[in-house]
């Protein structure tokens, strides 16, 4: 008899638990709001890494009005076509370009033009760490390629000054929330994931953030330069090292995908990074134990449980997606201001929990080899990374 209360109970209570941890942040953060000041400041420089092909680079009439605080950050790997067409950009705007020294020897082949965009590999994070020792401003504005601020840079680095900032996340927010059903749920999202940096400033997002210079240096000079979950390690690491890490609301607009063919080849990828974060590096529970009863308890360990959930019990099915619906209406129809398209957020949650999540781990092992890196975080200098002077290129305009 008591065998079977309690296994009625485990039946409500691990969905009921799920529901809890998956809506707890979000619900915590709902009301959070922000008072900024009005204090600006100019002495910060841009670093924009673009590689591959120069059509990426979207982002340039946002980046105009800056011209010499701008820093193009490419590989010593590219093709005289790419080198040629990021030159004519600069000198057309005034920006700077810095080259990175070859990762590749010489050959008479031209590099391949890059087909998609880039999801793994340690290009991005190198280019960055590699260009900071060059940077004579005291705060760095990395930002992607594709992305465009919704205010001017002055005031996030002012803020960051005002607030006595090591290291910052801002907003997210999607450029295109009305191309298709996808980018209207992906919208979201963003607004649920982003009102938890209230709760938790150390998940950056790799679109955008700001750091005293001399900080970011030292961080990624300790960082393993995954690319997957590159961005949340950047403040994992810092926060380790006792900087202050917090949020600043400063938006940023970057697209997302509208098609499922790249949002999958995303999601995949970012999933990978998941794992590398919260299983590979669980290192780092003791340190954000909620987040990581979330990220390695709540979405890997219980995922057996969920499938068994699934498979031999209707009672199970029926209890947690009650609760998932209850959630979706508190949180998501209510951030969708009603809008029809927030009742698919179940089913767009259980595709990434019960199919990508478990694919993630493939993906993260393939990355892995690839880019032969394993992405094990540990916030302790890395001499190996260290930069070596005379290996670089600035051209300045």
């Amino acid at each position: 008899m008591t065998s079977t209360v309690l296994s009625g109970a485990g039946v409500l209570l691990l969905p009921a638990l799920a529901i809890l941890i998956d809506g707890f942040a979000a619900i915590h953060a709902r009301n959070r709001t922000y008072r900024g000041g009005n204090q600006v400041f100019h002495g910060f420089r841009l670093l924009v890494p673009i590689w591959g092909d120069v059509r990426y680079l979207t982002n340039i009439d946002a980046l105009a009005p800056y011209a010499r605080r701008v820093t193009l950050c490419t590989t010593g790997d590219e093709s005289r076509v790419f080198y040629a067409s990021l030159k004519h950009v600069a000198d057309k705007h005034g920006f700077h370009v810095y080259i990175d020294r070859p990762q590749k020897p010489w050959h008479q082949e031209e590099p391949a033009t890059q087909k998609a965009r880039a999801t793994d590999g340690t290009t991005r994070d190198r280019l960055i760490r590699n260009v900071l020792g060059y940077v004579r401003e005291p705060i760095v504005i990395p930002i992607d390629a594709d992305s465009v601020p919704a205010g001017p840079f002055e005031y996030l680095a002012g803020e960051l000054v005002r607030r006595g900032l090591d290291l910052a996340s801002v907003r997210i927010v999607p450029a295109n929330p009305n191309e298709s059903v996808l980018t209207r749920l992906q919208t979201l999202e963003y607004r649920m994931v982003m009102q938890i940096k209230f709760v938790a400033p150390w998940m950056l997002s790799g679109a955008c953030h700001a750091a005293r210079t001399h900080v970011l240096l030292d961080v990624m000079n300790r960082h393993s330069l995954f690319f997957q979950g590159n961005d949340v390690e950047t403040g994992m690491i810092a926060q380790a090292l006792g900087y202050r890490v917090g949020h600043i609301p400063f938006e940023v607009l970057s697209d997302v995908p509208a098609k499922f063919k790249p949002w999958l080849r995303q999601r995949l990828a970012w999933a990978g990074g998941q794992f590398r974060l919260f299983i590979v590096n669980i290192q780092f529970s003791r340190k954000h134990p909620f987040m990581w009863a979330y990220g390695a308890g709540v979405v890997y360990l219980a995922l057996l449980f969920r499938f068994q959930f699934a498979m031999h019990s209707a009672l199970r099915v029926v209890a947690s997606v009650v609760g998932y619906v209850a959630l979706v209406l508190y949180l998501y129809l209510h951030r969708g201001r009603g809008k029809w398209w927030a009742l698919a957020m179940p089913f767009y949650t259980l595709l990434l929990s019960f199919i990508l999540t478990p694919l993630g781990i493939i993906w993260y092992v393939k990355m892995a080899i690839a880019s032969n890196n394993w992405g094990v975080i540990r916030p302790r200098p890395n001499h190996k990374l260290k930069i070596n002077g005379g290996t670089w290129k600035w051209i300045a305009p």
